[in-house]
């Protein structure tokens, strides 16, 4: 399922002076977030890594609202230590079936942490809900052979692309 593509917005706009796309883009990016929110499977999020920190944040409001409390463990994958650091930190969750596990820049990950990470997605029942970014395209990276074809697919089941989002925006 891919969702719609956001319109940029800047930290210094003027809600009131949006044009009529801007105000469709914002309702779009709620629409799919809920959407997103409804399900157990993986989101990809293409663009900005901050918009992927707005979905993952938004899930995790959508799930307290039904009772769904937990964790957001959030990893950077262009640092080594703190992927491992992460994973051994949903280990140690004792509720991880509620936990949101972000991953940005998943493009930057290990064959060895990428082969963790399908663990993850491939046993969507007993592990925390997946939510990854990259700011470049992974399907170019699957061609090239530098990230598993079948972690991208699981990670594809649900699409928003982006190109720029406030970091503290909330809605």
């Amino acid at each position: 399922m891919h969702l719609h593509d956001h319109t940029p917005k800047s930290v210094t706009d003027d809600v009131a002076a949006w044009s009529p796309e801007q105000w469709r883009g914002e309702l779009e990016f709620e629409s799919d977030v809920r959407i997103a929110a409804r399900s157990r499977l993986p989101v990809l999020v293409s663009g900005s890594p901050a918009c992927a920190r707005t979905v993952a944040l938004a899930i995790a409001r959508q799930g307290r609202r039904v009772g769904r409390s937990g964790k957001v463990v959030m990893c950077d994958a262009t640092d080594p230590d703190d992927v491992a650091a992460s994973f051994a930190g949903l280990g140690q969750l004792s509720d991880n079936r509620n936990a949101i596990f972000l991953v940005r820049e998943v493009h930057a990950l290990s064959r060895a942490a990428q082969n963790e990470l399908l663990k993850l997605v491939e046993d969507p029942l007993r592990s925390p809900r997946v939510i990854v970014s990259s700011s470049v395209s992974l399907f170019d990276r699957v061609r090239d052979g530098r990230f598993a074809v079948r972690l991208f697919y699981r990670l594809n089941s649900i699409h928003i692309t982006s190109s720029s989002r406030r970091a503290d925006e909330s809605f």
